[in-house]
């Protein structure tokens, strides 16, 4: 939001345009030449097609989202074992190759009370 202002508010101050005599024309002739004019036009168009790209990108990115969620990840999350949480629990501080802490780990694992054993 305050890039908003702060970019809506400083092209609006650098203008050298008499303001209140626009107002006064009905905004007819004052201050920019057809050069200046059409500049402004294509970026004025531009930007309007920016903002039409942008808008149809969020909306696909959002569909994707929805359709993401229906997706199966091919594992149960129920059975997931974070690596960190196993380091602290076998109270490893320095990293060894994971083959070597799976028979420390299923002994840690099934000695906590929460644990069910599974074959």
């Amino acid at each position: 939001m305050l890039t908003g202002l702060l970019f809506g508010t400083l092209p609006a101050l650098a203008s050298r345009v008499d303001l209140a005599g626009a107002m006064k024309q009905g905004g007819k002739g004052a201050g920019a030449s057809g050069g200046r004019r059409r500049i402004q036009s294509a970026l004025v168009v531009g930007q309007v097609a920016v903002s039409v790209v942008l808008l149809v990108g969020a909306g696909l990115l959002l569909a994707s989202f929805y359709r993401l969620q229906s997706v199966d990840p091919g594992y149960r999350g129920d059975r997931v074992i974070v690596g960190r949480a196993l380091h602290q629990l076998l109270e490893i501080s320095e990293p060894r190759h994971p083959a070597a802490l799976l028979p420390a780990a299923r002994r840690a694992l099934e000695s906590q009370p929460a644990s069910s054993r599974s074959r």
